[in-house]
């Protein structure tokens, strides 16, 4: 959606997504954060702070309310962690964090951003890629007193087209499952935030793979750039074990 160029080749790259920004954003080299061989996350602190900074500034938080939701313990170990100067307040540290990434990715806080508060002056709505249409009544900017409206804005596009995509998959596999070839194979149980969660049956090994093959869902998006571009949301599975607990 922000034609971030930087971002797309990473989530295409095949990298640990997390550890990659934790790299980017903290000039730690991403072969002492994870193991591409092993698949294993060899510096966990730094990669949960990664995932911290990417939360809070993609969806426009300021210093403050990110302090709130870090907490100001785990803003004061970032602190150490990072070696910022001692000067540096908590509120500091957490402007720092979202500094780094819109420095990392400037359309995403730049160009993204203006083209939605465009569209909203000049529409009064958003219009997803599936088409769904969200209409807004107040009008987003810069300035602090939007803030709100424009956070608003910045969600939007992104959480509607995933989990609108997901609610599409789930609906496939339900009739699948009640009229397909996954009849009396698998047994839905619930969408789980961005999963679908089933059962299936121990003679069916091949189950689990059927449903992922159909969770490949790929949507065409134009970004903020005016460039139209086929996203695919990797989907990957998690199964084999005999309580929830272990699948996590």
């Amino acid at each position: 959606m922000s034609g971030e160029t930087k971002l797309i080749d990473l989530v295409e790259s095949g990298k640990d997504y997390r550890s990659w920004n934790a790299q980017a954003f903290f000039g730690v080299p991403y072969e002492t954060i994870y193991s591409d061989q092993f698949h294993k996350t060899l510096n966990k602190a730094l990669r949960d702070l990664s995932k911290r900074t990417n939360h809070g500034a993609n969806y426009n938080m300021g210093a403050g309310v990110m302090l709130d939701t870090m907490g100001p313990e785990a803003v004061a170990k970032a602190k150490v962690m990072l070696k910022l100067p001692r000067s540096f307040t908590l509120r500091k540290v957490t402007q720092y964090l979202l500094d780094v990434y819109a420095k990392t990715y400037p359309k995403v806080k730049g160009l993204f951003y203006d083209k939605l508060i465009e569209e909203i002056e000049m529409t009064g709505r958003l219009t997803s890629a599936l088409g769904h249409v969200r209409i807004f009544f107040s009008k987003p900017s810069r300035a602090p007193a939007d803030k709100q409206a424009l956070n608003a804005a910045v969600a939007h596009g992104p959480q509607n087209l995933s989990v609108a995509i997901v609610n599409s998959e789930f609906y496939d596999v339900w009739r699948a499952q009640i009229y397909g070839h996954l009849q009396n194979v698998i047994r839905l149980k619930a969408q789980i935030h961005d999963s679908i969660f089933f059962q299936y049956r121990k003679n069916r090994p091949d189950a689990p793979q059927l449903v992922c093959d159909m969770m490949q869902t790929a949507v065409e998006v134009k970004g903020a750039d005016g460039v139209t571009r086929t996203m695919r949301i990797p989907s990957d599975i998690s199964c084999g074990k005999p309580r929830w607990s272990e699948l996590k």
